[in-house]
């Protein structure tokens, strides 16, 4: 099994459809779904993505 650490900027840009990263983001979050990849990060990582989502794309996508 594929064990995979996500961390702020994977998160990032798989939401931010304007990031330079978006579409490679995409690609692997689907793949990791194909695939049963186990994706884990941790409770700062999740803060920061939420801190990080409010400020640049708004509350509304921070809050879902």
């Amino acid at each position: 099994m594929t064990q995979v650490f996500v961390d702020t900027g994977g998160f990032y840009a798989a939401l931010n459809r304007e990031d330079q990263y978006h579409r490679e983001a995409a690609v692997l979050f689907t793949r990791a779904v194909e695939e049963a990849w186990q994706l884990f990060t941790s409770n700062c990582v999740v803060a920061e993505t939420h801190a990080l989502i409010l400020a640049r794309l708004g509350r509304d996508i921070a809050a879902a």
